[in-house]
Order: C-alpha cells, then structure tokens, then sequence
C-alpha cells in the first residue's frame, strides 16, 4: 500500500544537464513522500502566465518524464493534481540562452 502524505520533494533532470531556449528537451522527474518512500504523482507543467503547457505523471516508483520546449523570457513550473493536498510549486530550472541538448 502506498504512503501518501501531503508534502512532496520532486527533484527534475533535464536531458543534456540544462534546459536550452527553442530547443525540445525531456526532463525526468522523480517524485518522493516526506518519509523518502517513492510516490506516484499526475499534474500539470505551466508557464508564467498560468498556460498549461503539458501534462505529466509518474511511469514507476515515483519517476516519469515529460517534454518541454522552453520559451525566451518564460518560466515554467510543476502543479500536482494527484495525490491531492499538495499546494507546493516546483520551480523548473531556468533555461539557458544557449547551450547542448540530447
């Protein structure tokens, strides 16, 4: 039985080590519970202006990916609708000007 609680720590990983301005890129996730145990998450990614950009949910134990192509002068975060409770926003790294993608 899995163990839900109300906070989450949700560490990100974009493929390449950065995400770039224009270029596609995957980020991995990895989602866990305030106890360390893996956790099954569904939710939204979303741009500075509240428009959702895609949508994401954990394959196994806690850990998906999902695709992004980051927009000059945009930020982006992570919501979770599922488990419910969850308040927090999680912050994507910045995308860079410039750099290599895979």
């Amino acid at each position: 039985m899995p163990i839900v609680l109300d906070k989450l720590a949700l560490t990100m990983f974009p493929e390449g080590g950065d995400l770039v301005v224009g270029r596609g890129a995957r980020v991995y996730f990895e989602a866990q519970n305030s106890i360390g145990k893996p956790a099954d998450v569904r939710g939204v990614v979303k741009d500075d202006r509240g428009r959702v950009i895609t949508k994401l949910a954990s394959i196994r134990d806690g850990m998906g990916r999902f695709a992004l192509t980051p927009e000059r002068g945009r930020s982006y975060h992570i919501e979770i609708e599922s488990p419910p409770r969850i308040s927090t926003k999680y912050d994507l790294p910045a995308a860079q000007a410039k750099g290599c993608t895979l």
